[in-house]
């Protein structure tokens, strides 16, 4: 059993986004002025907005949530899991009752010029897929909580292949902690990747919510 659950009564997720300017390919629903390739800083067409749509299905179902929108990879990149955790660090001694926090990213796949758009349907709409990923002390970091971050994911990971089979495409298991020290059911949660759409990220934003509260209640 996990050691936490959702109270419903302090705020007890914190959601985040350490590449906050990641986006998603354009279509005819999504166009942005890029500061990178697959990156804007328009938070509307990055993954600030599919962090909106994470919280507004949590509150719909009575969860309080606080959400991050700083920008984390602008202007330095390389400076990114480093300035995100100062503040996760704070937000987390704010916030004392909150045990899950996510950190959500759009994954890159591709080789050469082709990139790949990760779906499922489920009732008939295609649906992106996602990817869990989970730190450990390997590095040589210290991370008392990587066994329990794990276990989360391992949960999640199999409601989701329960309710929606494919929907999870795999928990990585990495060295580097990834700011993940700060909580018992801290993960990373790739939501699709560069060559899914907006319209996709978002139906499987409001799936993994589903699960998410399934798992956590």
């Amino acid at each position: 059993p996990l050691k936490f659950n959702l109270k419903k009564k302090d705020t007890e997720v914190i959601i985040y986004h350490t590449h906050t300017t990641e986006t998603y390919s354009k279509d005819e629903s999504l166009d942005y002025e890029a500061s990178g390739e697959f990156r804007t800083l328009d938070k509307n067409a990055n993954v600030v907005r599919v962090g909106e749509r994470l919280k507004e299905c949590l509150e719909n179902a009575n969860v309080k949530v606080y959400h991050d929108m700083e920008y984390y990879d602008y202007p330095s990149y390389n400076l990114s899991y480093s300035k995100a955790g100062k503040a996760i660090l704070n937000l987390t001694k704010k916030y004392t009752g909150a045990e899950i926090v996510l950190d959500i990213h759009r994954d890159a796949l591709g080789t050469g010029n082709q990139i790949y758009r990760p779906i499922i349907n489920v009732d008939g709409e295609d649906t992106a897929q996602i990817l869990l990923v989970v730190g450990t002390n390997q590095g040589g970091l210290n991370h008392p909580n990587w066994r329990e971050n794990l276990k989360f994911a391992l949960k999640l990971q199999q409601k989701a292949n329960e309710k929606y089979p494919g929907f999870c495409r795999y928990v990585s298991l990495r060295k580097e902690r990834f700011n993940q020290q700060v909580s018992r059911g801290a993960i990373i949660v790739e939501m699709g990747a560069t060559g899914n759409t907006m319209n996709e990220v978002l139906r499987a934003t409001e799936l993994f919510s589903e699960i998410l509260l399934e798992v956590a209640e």
